[in-house]
């Protein structure tokens, strides 16, 4: 009983903390910890290459009623031969460029953050660390550390047992209807063309057939701005393109 109550101290104790923070980051739809770790697995098919690179997305909310300037600090903590990582918000930064400064979020807004991992198809693991601190913090701790583990490996998984030799959408950019035409090879228990918007929600996601074909989109009820569009088998992407609406 005691262990009990300890362990709830402790998860009511980090709830408090994850909400005092000025800012709360969001990764696949989960609120992290002020201090966490994801952990990602890449497997590498046929249609990957030494250029393939893999996106992943964090989002940034102010939790607080005045806007907030934070910077965003990246340190490559262990790294496999050859790899390198970039960070993009609104634009894309060079692997070379470790700090982005002077970032401004209004109350209670959400920015969209990602970065680019470049393995060049090597294998192992890499973590890579950022930190997200308000310039304006009154508290040490009131900071974000999230750090990407990344795995990459040969072999193709089950969840992943699929390949697109195609997918691109039509005219980009687009304003009403939107054809994107697929093409994928494999096996997988639920494969679908899903579009998301910058903030990571599924606008739209429906069931695809294998024999390659074009999906007509009717866009006229999104709003104006970029948008992503994937191929995914079993919940996971396997395949990403932006889409411009404008």
């Amino acid at each position: 009983m005691k262990r009990f109550f300890m362990l709830l101290l402790m998860f009511v104790t980090v709830g408090v903390y994850a909400q005092s923070n000025t800012l709360s980051i969001k990764y696949d739809d989960n609120v992290l910890n002020p201090v966490d770790t994801v952990y990602q697995t890449i497997t590498y098919t046929p249609e990957h290459n030494s250029n393939s690179y893999f996106d992943f997305y964090l989002y940034i909310t102010n939790n607080t009623d005045e806007a907030v300037t934070y910077n965003i600090w990246r340190s490559n903590m262990e790294m496999i031969d050859n790899a390198q990582v970039s960070m993009c918000l609104s634009v894309c930064y060079p692997p070379s460029v470790e700090l982005i400064s002077d970032i401004n979020i209004d109350a209670h807004e959400t920015n969209a953050f990602h970065i680019s991992y470049y393995p060049y198809l090597g294998i192992g693991t890499s973590y890579i660390s950022f930190q997200f601190t308000p310039q304006n913090a009154t508290e040490t701790t009131d900071f974000s550390e999230i750090t990407f583990a990344i795995t990459t490996q040969t072999g193709t998984s089950i969840r992943n047992d699929v390949s697109v030799s195609e997918l691109r959408a039509y005219p980009n950019p687009a304003s009403e209807i939107v054809n994107i035409a697929y093409s994928y090879k494999g096996d997988a228990s639920n494969v679908n063309l899903v579009v998301k918007n910058l903030m990571g929600a599924t606008i739209t996601s429906q069931a695809v057939p294998a024999n390659g074909n074009v999906v007509k989109l009717n866009i006229s009820d999104f709003a104006s701005g970029i948008y992503f569009y994937s191929i995914e088998a079993d919940g996971r992407p396997i395949t990403t393109k932006k889409l411009l609406v404008k």
